[in-house]
């Protein structure tokens, strides 16, 4: 199995290990899009996979504060 692995071209093997992951994305999104905090989980997800970075800080810590950002003021209106 380690020789066939040599012998396969690196963009198809990466191709693969995408397609054996896919159903696990797929699952993971339906869970977090799922929710309450749903336009949260969504904000966050964009802004994470955006590649940026604000004082050094890249975007992962950004895409929490976005999603906390986003859930704040929707739970504050329906809590009132």
């Amino acid at each position: 199995m380690a020789s066939l692995l040599w012998v396969l071209p690196e963009t198809y093997i990466f191709a693969l290990a995408g397609l054996a992951i896919l159903s696990s994305l797929q699952d993971a999104l339906a869970k977090g899009l799922g929710g309450k905090m749903q336009f949260g989980a969504l904000v966050a997800f964009v802004v994470a996979t955006t590649p940026f970075a604000v004082l050094g800080i890249t975007s992962a810590f950004w895409a929490i504060v976005a999603g906390l950002a986003a859930i704040t003021p929707r739970g504050a209106a329906t809590a009132a």
